[in-house]
């Protein structure tokens, strides 16, 4: 597995540190976080891809200017999976978020975070992507075991895992997301070494005091509450679903997408198969 780490590492051209942008990029996420926390039914916020693996490239870098884009060798066309390949044809990479929520909270939470950020103007839109957030993968708790979407030797999803870095983790999601891919390889005590350093705390975690035995610490367990953010839930799973699918037709490469009921993954240029066999053919 050493060996594989070390291939997979030099084909996307991930570093043993975060680079200054880099760091700022992690700066800019935990604070924009900080505006989504109290989103209910949100049960955790990670950097993934090339953010997490420390492979994004500094677009001030005189390397990366040098010839107004990266040139990846042995990488075809520019992957979209590896963001790192294309970072600089737009001054600088974007922040892929992967998001999980409470069970029945998929679109509200998909609804609420992707109004924020737009509000905020930091969401990834069009052309819009230097250094704003994509909103492209989103699940809920009951579908934390990637094994019903994982290719043949998928490399590339293993370590996605490997290198995932959350930033908001309520409840201990992110250390059940970790046991629930075992089944791929996942070992949770051997994951990367900063995994657990971008965390922030939530506003429950930073209460000095004890809340009243009366007073839920969980407001949305409340049955009238939950009622109403099931019917919240319902309603906007109804208008966006829709336009959801229609969205996923117009894309020439659908099997990065997965529209189910309690999964939405918008990866529209899957290169897992052309990472697998780049890395285990090297």
């Amino acid at each position: 597995m050493i060996n594989l780490k070390t291939k997979f590492d030099k084909y996307i051209w991930s570093k043993n540190y975060p680079s200054s942008y880099e760091q700022e990029l992690f700066s800019k996420t935990q604070k924009y976080c900080r505006y989504i926390s109290w989103i209910p039914g949100l049960k955790m916020v990670a950097v993934c891809n090339s953010l997490s693996m420390y492979a994004t490239k500094d677009p001030s870098s005189p390397w990366a200017k040098s010839n107004g884009s990266i040139n990846y060798p042995h990488l075809k066309d520019s992957s979209a999976t590896l963001r790192s390949a294309q970072n600089d044809e737009y001054g600088g990479g974007d922040i892929d978020l992967f998001i999980v929520t409470a069970k029945n909270r998929l679109w509200l939470v998909r609804v609420m975070v992707t109004l924020v950020f737009q509000l905020l103007g930091v969401r990834r839109h069009w052309n819009n992507i230097a250094e704003r957030f994509c909103l492209s993968f989103f699940i809920d708790e009951t579908a934390m075991n990637f094994s019903s979407f994982a290719i043949k030797n998928d490399v590339y999803l293993y370590f996605w895992i490997y290198y995932l870095k959350p930033i908001i983790n309520k409840d201990l999601t992110y250390e059940n997301f970790i046991k629930a891919n075992k089944p791929l390889g996942i070992d949770p005590i051997n994951l990367h070494k900063d995994n657990r350093i971008y965390e922030i705390q939530t506003w429950k975690q930073t209460l000095s005091f004890p809340l009243p035995l009366s007073f839920p610490r969980r407001w949305e367990s409340i049955k009238i509450i939950s009622s109403i953010l099931d019917f919240k839930n319902y309603l906007l799973k109804k208008i966006f679903l829709p336009r959801t699918l229609a969205h996923k037709k117009r894309l020439w490469n659908p099997e990065g997408l997965i529209v189910e009921e309690n999964i939405l993954k918008f990866h529209d240029n899957d290169r897992r198969v052309e990472v697998r066999d780049g890395v285990l053919g090297s």
